[in-house]
């Protein structure tokens, strides 16, 4: 591959490099794409002239051949480590590096690497002890993409994931960490609700810190169509079982059985959703393109058949950091919701990856911007063999998470999740550390959501395949291999109880209103939440540095004002548009007050997301008609380019509220590549005992929304109906840990409080 770089100084290439690189920024060399001091330059070029733009700042005016040239130099100057390129102190925008890399060396091949001379050849890499490297590529082989090769000559943060390294020798942590409760041929569970299937063992790249590169794992043989249709047919005798994650492996790569898989769960009557993960828009994108783009027609294909059958196609990717991005996984990101497909996020934690806030929030803005939900951090890294370079305290996942909440939309904002050996868990609300184990010091106590009976509805009687312990509050403490990097963070038995039994001080209304009295209140102009500051415009709130909110006036256009407001505060990404009840009694007239608020904010570069808070969205679903959601679907910019969407926000406090009409209309939203969520404020007496809210959280996702946050108090509203009366602490993470026992992954919410300084997660730290 490096040998390639000849390609940047041979004259007959120059010209097609030249030509290439030209037509990608006259495309792509806009702001919302080319990060750092290059954005703006290019931005402000003609698009034909971003090319000229570039030699003239990089010291090369008219002189392709000798920028080139410094680029291949730099490159070989790395002596096979990764090069950052940049000139006159400006490093060049990596979206723009890749395409160069992969214009100068063209292909999509995959390879095997079989010793050092291979390695060498392949990545440039000379290993300091070659002896000990044969060893590593003897334990753990290496499967590299040229993709993968092409970023890792230029990007730490992608070699260091998928090249080999010395310390890969060390044998500290386990083979593995994960093994479902109940294994039988495919399909794996470890909860009630949901399970995994696990269709094809192959991967194209094989990612250091995956227990997947094991050779005994690497061996094991992918599910012939047989076995996978046993499984559908276990699925199909399980009524608990509401959605199926898809996985291997790559199961993309085996297209038998993923056809065996989805058409018979769709023939499922208590299948909801069929969930398919790949991390393939990372390390290999060209799966998704090569034989005339077959798996994005495919994945489209299903798509339309699980929303006929009143069911949700989804597809997870696991991303680390922003420098695995590349025009090809966001053009994919941005067609698949684009067709209604929702593509949501996982990303493990690892040190010297994506350790630090800016990386994850820049991770994370990027990938939503093209569509994308973002979902979990799973903090820490798989503690196997050969991994600890990557390990990290859960403290350092903390000060990473606080940093995002502070500098990014709070919809950019994941949740923060541990996945024990007895299942996920989320920080200091459905699970915390206790203790460190008295005998191993390297191993803590973890508090988990989950009960003695909950697994038995999985494993039956047998007994669970790691140790545990049950705690006073009814649920199971498992012990793990995490080091949490600050005492003060165990909470001993100072935790509190949460098993089956809810508190009664909560069971008993406040007050004489209903639900749905109570609800009417988020639709009117008054606000949901208080202006953090002054934005000097009527109407216009600002909640985060991040976000602001506009409340429409039928007898006044305050859009304007707030564009310039906008336009003037560059650290604004979101606004939140509300339409009170009280707008209008004619869709028709506020649609158009939508559409003349959004085209006025539309040319504020930095604000590339408009939140529609809709009155009449919860309040006559049924008036909103096809060609309601057309117009609205027009608004949107799904290039990637110069990206503008929309979503819709929506409050709700109980299930019942949540008619057929909104699962309808949010289906038709989702369809036109626009996306709708739910947003719930505790209100003592209506939402705030377990069984109300996992009702709430189950008829979210049936009719088509993502639950996003649980206002745990401090909103206008809650101050109203609460008065002093504050929600203990326990109550809360009895509700959390309920939901996480019961609930599916994907309908697990944040909880936050609001503060005069905005959100703040609820933790019992």
């Amino acid at each position: 591959m490096y040998q390639a770089l000849d390609n940047f100084e041979t004259p007959d290439r120059i010209l097609d490099l030249a030509d290439s690189a030209k037509r990608f920024l006259a495309r792509y060399g806009t702001l919302a794409l080319m990060e750092g001091p290059w954005g703006q330059l290019l931005a402000e070029a003609p698009p034909n002239a971003r090319f000229d733009a570039l030699l003239d700042a990089a010291g090369f005016p008219e002189d392709p051949e000798g920028f080139f040239a410094a680029v291949a130099g730099q490159i070989r100057a790395a002596k096979g480590r990764p090069a950052r390129l940049s000139f006159k102190g400006k490093p060049l925008p990596r979206l723009l590096v890749y395409h160069l890399l992969e214009s100068a060396m063209p292909g999509q091949a995959l390879c095997t690497v079989k010793s050092v001379a291979h390695l060498t050849l392949k990545t440039g890499i000379r290993p300091e002890n070659a002896a000990d490297m044969e060893e590593v590529l003897e334990t753990y082989p290496v499967r590299l993409s040229a993709h993968v090769i092409r970023q890792s000559m230029v990007s730490e943060a992608v070699a260091v994931q998928y090249l080999p390294f010395e310390d890969e020798l060390d044998p500290t942590g386990h083979e593995l960490t994960f093994d479902g409760h109940f294994k039988q041929g495919p399909m794996e569970q470890m909860y009630q609700n949901r399970v995994i299937f696990l269709l094809d063992m192959r991967c194209p790249v094989y990612c250091r810190f995956c227990f997947r590169k094991h050779k005994a794992l690497r061996k094991e043989a992918s599910p012939g169509v047989d076995a996978v249709r046993a499984a559908v047919d276990r699925v199909d005798g399980n009524s608990k079982i509401r959605e199926i994650l898809i996985t291997g492996g790559e199961p993309l790569l085996n297209r038998k059985n993923l056809e065996a898989a989805v058409d018979g769960l769709l023939e499922i009557p208590h299948v909801e959703a069929i969930r398919i993960a790949t991390r393939s828009l990372a390390y290999y994108p060209h799966l998704f393109d090569h034989h005339g783009g077959q798996v994005r027609a495919y994945l489209k294909s299903a798509h339309d058949r699980c929303r006929d059958l009143g069911k949700r196609l989804e597809i997870g990717i696991h991303m680390l950091h922003a420098d695995e991005i590349s025009v090809q996984t966001l053009e994919i990101i941005a067609d698949l919701t684009a067709s209604g497909i929702p593509v949501y996020v996982q990303t493990p934690f690892l040190k010297g990856v994506n350790h630090e806030g800016p990386d994850l929030g820049d991770l994370f803005c990027r990938l939503r911007q093209a569509g994308a939900q973002i979902y979990y951090i799973f903090t820490p890294c798989h503690p196997i063999h050969g991994t600890r370079k990557y390990w990290s305290p859960i403290s350092l996942s903390f000060k990473a998470y606080a940093w995002m909440r502070e500098h990014i939309s709070d919809r950019c904002m994941p949740k923060l999740c541990t996945a024990t050996p007895l299942g996920k868990m989320e920080w200091f609300t459905s699970g915390w550390a206790v203790e460190k184990d008295a005998m191993d010091k390297d191993h803590i106590w973890i508090r988990t959501p989950y009960t003695r009976k909950y697994f038995t509805a999985v494993t039956g009687d047998a007994p669970l395949p790691v140790e545990n312990r049950e705690n006073a509050g009814g649920t199971l403490d498992v012990k793990c291999l995490i080091d949490m990097g600050d005492d003060a963070l165990f909470l001993r038995d100072e935790g509190p109880a949460a098993g089956d039994v809810f508190p009664a001080t909560l069971k008993g209304a406040k007050g004489t209103l209903s639900a749905g009295e109570i609800q009417a209140r988020f639709f009117e102009p008054s606000p949901i939440m208080e202006s953090i500051r002054d934005t000097g415009g009527e109407g216009l709130d600002r909640v985060h540095r991040t976000r602001c909110v506009l409340t429409l006036d039928s007898e006044k256009d305050l859009s304007g004002a707030a564009a310039d407001y906008l336009a003037a505060t560059p650290e604004i990404t979101d606004l939140i548009v509300r339409i009170p009840a009280s707008f209008s009694d004619r869709l028709d007239e506020e649609l158009a007050a939508v559409v003349q608020a959004v085209e006025a904010v539309a040319g504020c570069g930095n604000c590339r997301h408009i939140r529609l808070q809709w009155a009449a969205l919860q309040t006559v679903p049924e008036q909103f008609h096809p060609d309601h959601i057309a117009a609205l679907r027009t608004l949107n910019r799904f290039d990637i380019a110069s990206p503008f969407r929309l979503e819709f926000e929506t409050w709700w406090l109980a299930a019942d509220q949540i008619t057929q009409a909104h699962s309808l209309l949010f289906s038709a939203i989702t369809d036109a590549g626009m996306g709708v969520y739910a947003n719930t404020a505790l209100i003592l007496g209506i939402n705030t005992d377990p069984e109300t809210a996992e009702s709430l959280v189950h008829e979210v996702r049936r009719a088509g929304m993502e639950f996003h946050h649980v206002y745990t108090g401090g909103l206008n509203i809650q101050k109203r109906y609460n008065g002093n009366d504050c929600i203990p602490m326990a109550d809360v993470v009895a509700l959390a840990s309920r939901i996480r026992m019961n609930c599916t992954g994907r309908e697990v919410p944040l909880y936050v409080a609001w503060t005069p300084e905005g959100d703040r997660d609820f933790g019992l730290g």
